[in-house]
C-alpha cells in the first residue's frame, strides 16, 4: 500500500517541498516550429562545447515524433535549469556530461516517460550528469525499469536506522523472504503492508532490502530499508537539495 499522496503524483520528492507536477498540457499543443526553436537554443551551448554530442542529440530528435520531440524538448530544458541553479548556488557553472552515451540514453528515455513521479525523476538525473557527475551509467538502465509503482516505492523508503531491536544482518529478498511477509519502512512503523512484486524487484535491483528484527523480539514486520546503493541512486534521482 502506498500513501495517497505518493500515489497522486503530488509526492514531495526531495523533502523540501518539491512536488513532482504533470507535464503541463501546454507542452503537447505547441507548434513544430515552436518546439524546434525551443530544441535548437538549448542544444546550441552542448554543439559549441563539443559538436559530436550535439550532433547526435539532433540526429536523435529528428527521429522523434512530433509528441516525443515536445516532451523531451521540456525535460531537457527543465534538466537544465536546474543544472544552471544548482551550480549557481556551488558557486559553479554546468559541465558537459561525463559520458554523453548515458545522458543521450537517460534524454530519450525521458521523452517517452509522461508519469509525473518517473519524469521528475529523469530530470533530475538529467540534471545531476550537468553538476554532480554522481550519475553511473547504470542508472539510467534501473530507472527505465521501474514503473509509477515502484517509483512511488522508492520515496518511502529511509536507509537503516540505528535501532538495537533489529539484526545486523539484511533478510535477503529471495530464499528467507516469502511473498507472505508484510513489510513496514522506517517512515511509520506501525503501518506495514504486504509483501508486493514492487518489492521484490526494488531488492532484486538491490536497490532495497529487508532486516528482520533480533531472535527474542516480538513478532514484527520486516523492516524495508534504501540499500547504500538505492541511497546514491536516490541521491541522483531525488536530491535532497
Amino acid at each position: 500500500m502506498i500513501p495517497e499522496e505518493v500515489k497522486k503524483g503530488g509526492f514531495d520528492l526531495a523533502g523540501v517541498g518539491k512536488v513532482a507536477e504533470a507535464i503541463p498540457p501546454e507542452v503537447y499543443k505547441q507548434t513544430t516550429a515552436t518546439v524546434l526553436k525551443t530544441f535548437e537554443a538549448l542544444v546550441a551551448p552542448l554543439t559549441q562545447t563539443t559538436d559530436g554530442l550535439g550532433r547526435l542529440i539532433r540526429q536523435t530528435f529528428d527521429n522523434w515524433v512530433e509528441v516525443r520531440k515536445a516532451i523531451g524538448t521540456y525535460t531537457l530544458e527543465q534538466a537544465l535549469i536546474r543544472a544552471k541553479a544548482r551550480a549557481q548556488k556551488q558557486g559553479e557553472v554546468p559541465q558537459l556530461p561525463s559520458h554523453p552515451k548515458t545522458f543521450l540514453r537517460a534524454l530519450e528515455e525521458s521523452s517517452l516517460e509522461t508519469d509525473s513521479v518517473v519524469h521528475e525523476m529523469w530530470v533530475n538525473l538529467l540534471e545531476s550528469q550537468l553538476v554532480d557527475h554522481n550519475s553511473h551509467p547504470r542508472f539510467v538502465s534501473i530507472l527505465s525499469q521501474l514503473g509509477p509503482e515502484e517509483a512511488r516505492l522508492l520515496l518511502t523508503l529511509k536507509p537503516r536506522p540505528e535501532d538495537p531491536r533489529l539484526s545486523y544482518f539484511l533478510g535477503g529478498s529471495e530464499g528467507q523472504v516469502g511473498m507472505k511477509e508484510r513489510w513496514v519502512s522506517a517512515i511509520d512503523e506501525q503501518q506495514d503492508h504486504p509483501w508486493s512484486l514492487s518489492v521484490t524487484l526494488l531488492c532484486q535491483q538491490s536497490l532495497a532490502d529487508v532486516i528482520p528484527f533480533k531472535p527474542g523480539q516480538e513478532r514484527r514486520p520486516l523492516l524495508l530499508l534504501l540499500t547504500r546503493f538505492g541511497q546514491e541512486f536516490m541521491a541522483a534521482v531525488a536530491p535532497q537539495d
